[in-house]
């Protein structure tokens, strides 16, 4: 007889076989139905799989997007009540631009304008706070507004603590002077060049001889802000108000007055300045900053016995000098500062003082430690300002962290997509 066959063991069922180690499964696609394919050639289905490319190739694709005539009025709206969104050449031309920094007061990071925390990422964020936390770490305090000058959109921080000026107050008086009286650009070049590029506090102390305070008292009132009158050489100041005196500058700068643009150039090339020092590689930059210390005023008065005793040494055509020592925050050389934590900062700096004018005595009503800077940052199409304030003691190097954090923010504010506030505006997101 023949030998019975054994018997085929039984196949696993699907979910033995999907535990089974180095064993792929075949997709579980559904078999096609015999019957459609009976009696179907292959030239006909090609021809059908022909026909059917050629429908989804010509077929355009559904996009759901927002009307085009529900985003234009939106903006419109925006732009007519708030007054932020315009071009660059007509900011000034709209009555009271500086009402566009009259946000509201707060404690934590502000978003001016159109801008909302969603323009900036995560990472954006972090990075402020970062280079905020680093300064105050030490125990210092700092205040800061950056605003777009093309769309008033911009961030502030503890914007509305006066902090001391120092020099940074020279870049608001050179402009003041100028604008009053053309002449004086070309009569004191010398002084004022000294002025800006060298932060020289015996240059300053001239030009105020001579032009007096008027001037910058009116800039003060033309910026919606007010000089403090027990200290106006050196008043303390806010960000706020600093950046509401720079959109003043600005305005100056641009309006194609007599030495206007002569005298902007100034300020394009600044022996020390945190947002020229960490910005001026990329863009062109126009700032002033100022800073104090303990002990800048005896520096001070070193600085200036050293040169008397030296003799002035002439530069150029007579009307300058240079002067080769420490002082608060201007006059020269040397500025080595230390905070509490005591983190140290050398800065040098060359300075040009004026040989013909004898030395006067500085009077520092207010001496409070300080680093303070402001200017304009000309970002290709989206220039914008910033204005920083701190009491850090004389070292401007220690703000360069948060320069950098804001100008990389500014860039968040610059691609942030319109199309988004307007659906936020309608509720939609």
């Amino acid at each position: 007889s023949r030998p019975s066959r054994p018997s085929r063991p039984s196949r696993p069922s699907h979910e033995s076989r999907t535990a089974q180690p180095g064993r792929q499964l075949r997709s579980s696609r559904p078999r096609r139905p015999r019957a459609l394919l009976a009696g179907v050639s292959l030239a006909t289905l090609a021809l059908l799989s022909l026909a059917t490319a050629l429908v989804v190739l010509l077929t355009p694709p559904q996009v759901e997007r927002l009307p085009q005539e529900v985003v234009v009025e939106s903006l419109l709206e925006q732009v007519e009540p708030a007054d932020h969104s315009m071009d660059y050449a007509s900011l000034f031309t709209t009555p009271e631009p500086y009402e566009r920094l009259g946000y509201p007061a707060g404690d934590g990071l502000i978003f001016i304008g159109l801008a909302t925390q969603s323009a900036l990422s995560s990472q954006g964020i972090d990075a402020i706070n970062a280079a905020v936390a680093g300064i105050e770490a030490y125990g210092n305090s700092v205040g800061f507004v950056l605003y777009d000058l093309s769309t008033g959109m911009g961030l502030a921080y503890r914007s509305d603590e006066e902090f001391y000026s120092a020099s940074s107050i020279k870049g608001l008086y050179a402009a003041a002077v100028v604008a009053a009286d053309p002449n004086s650009f070309e009569a004191d070049y010398p002084l004022w060049e000294a002025l800006l590029v060298y932060s020289n506090n015996q240059a300053y102390e001239t030009l105020v001889a001579r032009y007096k305070m008027q001037p910058l008292r009116d800039w003060f009132v033309e910026a919606d802000t007010s000089l403090e009158d027990s200290n106006p050489m050196y008043p303390s100041i806010s960000a706020r108000d600093l950046a509401r005196l720079w959109l003043r500058n600005q305005e100056f700068f641009t309006s194609g007055a007599a030495h206007a643009e002569e005298l902007a150039q100034l300020y394009t090339r600044p022996n020390h300045s945190a947002i020229h020092e960490q910005l001026g590689w990329a863009y062109t930059t126009y700032s002033k900053a100022g800073w104090f210390y303990p002990g800048a005023m005896e520096d001070e008065a070193q600085a200036r016995a050293a040169t008397e005793a030296a003799g002035a040494t002439s530069a150029g055509d007579g009307q300058a000098a240079t002067a080769s020592a420490g002082g608060a925050d201007g006059a020269v050389a040397a500025d080595a500062t230390s905070d509490a934590a005591g983190a140290a900062d050398a800065q040098g700096e060359a300075a040009a003082a004026p040989a013909s004018q004898p030395s006067a005595p500085v009077i520092y009503l207010s001496a409070d430690p300080c680093s303070v800077d402001a200017g304009l940052v000309m970002a290709g199409e989206r220039p914008y300002l910033l204005a920083l304030t701190s009491d850090i003691p004389g070292a401007l190097t220690r703000l360069t962290p948060l320069v950098a954090a804001l100008d990389a923010a500014h860039d968040e504010l610059a691609v942030y997509d319109l199309g988004s506030i307007v659906r936020i505006e309608q509720g939609i997101e």
